[in-house]
């Protein structure tokens, strides 16, 4: 595979989530190019039904699984977003489009990178430990969600010293975001790094879930699966599996 070609800094600050942010930090595919896969029906589905999955949220379809418990859930998600993320690896491998291969990357750092930010799935330490909550979109509050995504200009030239300023401000949840990003851009720069110099898909699939820091790492105290942090959670519901109305 060629190397992706970097974004420029106009493309990088036409986005505030971390997901196509962190794909530009990390000298990756650009924004415009990861974007083209996102047309309306797909961002539908990815959002509010069965590919939620691809943001590192609870896909519409596992809502109704009622009988399931939370690790036998939590393994299917966890196999299902494995199973795309190594797919759409294997395309970009054997491409020989490299519009594709650069839009195939841009699907997998967008995946990659949304799994480390706080709204859609909640961790041990932070961003860094293993997952302990996979999250629910329709149980939050879309403002909320967004605001914990966000990142100012001025912090995005600079995350380090971003993060400096945030702690010595006590802005912890400015810090917290910032965190995640830095989390999301070292893993979109393993990534890239990997796809360049042509591994495996068995080794992206081992790098996904072995190590405390890998994006699919699980909690081994256990995942919960639905439902929403406190902190992004829609004011009149919090909607577990089955629509039922409960705490984390």
């Amino acid at each position: 595979m060629t190397n992706p070609t970097p974004a420029g800094k106009d493309e990088l600050y036409a986005y505030d989530g971390l997901s196509r942010l962190t794909v530009a930090i990390a000298g990756g595919v650009s924004p415009e190019t990861a974007a083209r896969a996102h047309d309306a029906q797909a961002s539908l589905a990815t959002h509010y039904g069965d590919k939620q999955h691809l943001h590192g949220m609870l896909d519409s379809d596992m809502a109704g699984m009622t009988k399931l418990g939370d690790a036998e859930k939590a393994a299917m998600w966890q196999k299902g977003v494995r199973d795309e993320i190594l797919d759409r690896y294997a395309n970009a491998q054997t491409s020989t489009n490299q519009d594709h291969r650069d839009e195939m990357m841009g699907e997998i750092a967008h995946t990659i990178a949304d799994l480390r930010s706080p709204p859609h799935v909640s961790r041990e330490n932070g961003s860094e430990g293993p997952i302990t909550r996979v999250s629910d979109y329709q149980a939050q509050d879309h403002d909320k969600h967004r605001s914990w995504e966000h990142l100012e200009k001025a912090d995005v030239k600079d995350l380090d010293k971003a993060l400096a300023r945030a702690v010595k401000a006590k802005d912890a949840k400015a810090a917290t975001i910032i965190k995640a990003a830095l989390q999301a851009r070292q893993d979109t720069v393993a990534l890239i790094r990997m796809a360049n110099r042509g591994a495996s898909p068995q080794e992206i699939a081992k790098w996904l879930v072995e190590g405390q820091k890998a994006p699919l790492r699980m909690s081994d105290k256990g995942v919960k699966v639905g439902g929403s942090d406190a902190r992004y959670r829609h004011q009149a519901k919090d909607r577990e599996m089955g629509g039922v109305i409960s705490s984390p």
